[in-house]
């Protein structure tokens, strides 16, 4: 074959590459257009960012390539700010995930520091890339992420090192987000822990100076004086929330909580009602409700809540200790002894749960069953006064 009509063909075949590949290029641009209009932002930066490297080198579309490129970015921004709102969500969430708890020590401190690290590029893309409304949600989340992290530092890692990196961190927040009310409260907590009287003092006249700007910071206030051990204060500040946002399932979620503290069983309910028509997939909202039910006799409807708790999460522990419990007051004993199995491996509390399984055999005569999980109980809280109880009943010792 002449050389004239090889060059002739490789040129069609290279000609027919490029076309097939702007095809290509141009449908990845209306396929992640697709995505991105469902909110699906990981994949959408995913297909733009494949359009974008098949036409890096196309002759003529440098354009194509712009909008590629572009979209990639928005795209995947989006979905690391999606990322801030849902670990902000799931923070929020354990520190009500128990109603009786204080709180709980959570490996989330990566995911915060890396996440801490960007907030200024996060902030700065919404401000062209997100409508008002998202901006200040995305304000919200990370305003709330600091706060929380801070909160569970100081009631867990109490060291000079997590000391000094929830201090820089509160400079931090008060740097990006002003001062406020809930910042100076953590800033106090920290003074207290290093015996700095003055400064605690300072910090909380500068906390009483300051009066939250919104729903949210009321909230937040709420938050951190329920932390602090203030629960009535606590109540003012979450009942203010709901006043300025009375469709805001947050200052509902808390105010549940600061009010079952205080044994408001009955203004809890009502409250995590709400949180249920706000939200009616909440597993811990359906928790708490059952939780609160149960405290004011309403087993039946308790009963229910619990049960929705596992259909909407089957890893849901603590809602399978507590439908035990309702079991074994009805003395229901059998799927009180399935429940309490799960328990076992799902719950926050597995020396309670033993010692509920301990109650249960010893009630049905397995009494070496229940020696043993009496045991297992005392070996995890060595203070449980009802296990050792059940313990001295299983174990009497003889009399001299």
């Amino acid at each position: 074959m002449p050389l004239l009509a090889i060059s002739t063909l490789s040129t069609r075949g290279a000609l027919r590459n490029i076309a097939h590949d702007r095809r290509l290029a141009e449908a990845a641009l209306a396929r992640g257009e697709e995505f991105f209009a469902q909110n699906e932002f990981e994949r959408a930066a995913e297909v733009f960012r494949r359009g974008a490297d098949l036409c890096r080198s196309l002759p003529g579309e440098a354009e194509l390539h712009r909008r590629l490129a572009v979209r990639c970015d928005n795209a995947q921004r989006l979905h690391e700010v999606g990322q801030v709102s849902q670990l902000a969500e799931r923070l929020r969430y354990l520190t009500g995930s128990n109603l009786s708890a204080r709180g709980m020590p959570i490996g989330a401190d990566r995911r915060f520091a890396d996440i801490w690290a960007k907030r200024g590029e996060y902030l700065d893309f919404a401000q062209t890339g997100m409508p008002p409304a998202q901006r200040e949600a995305l304000r919200n989340d990370l305003f709330d992420l600091a706060l929380i992290w801070a909160d569970l530092r100081l009631r867990g890692d109490r060291g000079s090192e997590s000391l000094l990196e929830v201090e820089r961190t509160v400079q931090e927040m008060r740097a990006q987000f002003g001062d406020s009310a809930a910042i100076h409260l953590v800033r106090k907590r920290l003074a207290d822990l290093r015996g700095n009287i003055y400064e605690a003092k300072e910090a909380r006249r500068k906390a009483n100076l300051l009066t939250p700007r919104n729903a949210w910071e009321w909230a937040a206030l709420g938050r951190e004086l329920l932390g602090s051990d203030l629960p009535k204060e606590a109540h003012a500040a979450f009942q203010r929330a709901v006043e300025l946002q009375p469709d805001g399932f947050w200052p509902h979620f808390y105010l549940g909580i600061c009010a079952f503290r205080l044994g408001g069983h009955s203004e809890a309910a009502e409250t995590f009602r709400v949180c249920l028509a706000l939200a009616p997939r909440s597993v811990v909202s359906n928790y708490n409700r059952g939780l609160t039910l149960a405290r004011l006799g309403k087993d039946e409807e308790a009963l229910r809540h619990f049960s929705r708790a596992i259909e909407l999460d089957a890893t849901a522990g603590d809602a399978h200790l507590q439908r035990a419990l309702l079991h074994r007051k009805a003395r229901h004993l059998p799927p009180a002894v399935e429940d309490l199995k799960q328990a076992l491996l799902l719950s926050n509390d597995k020396a309670e749960a033993h010692y509920q399984l301990a109650e249960v055999y010893q009630a049905t005569s397995l009494l070496d069953l229940a020696r043993r999980h009496v045991a297992l109980a005392l070996q995890m809280n060595a203070v449980h006064d009802g296990a050792r109880k059940l313990s001295e009943l299983l174990n009497p010792t003889d009399s001299p």
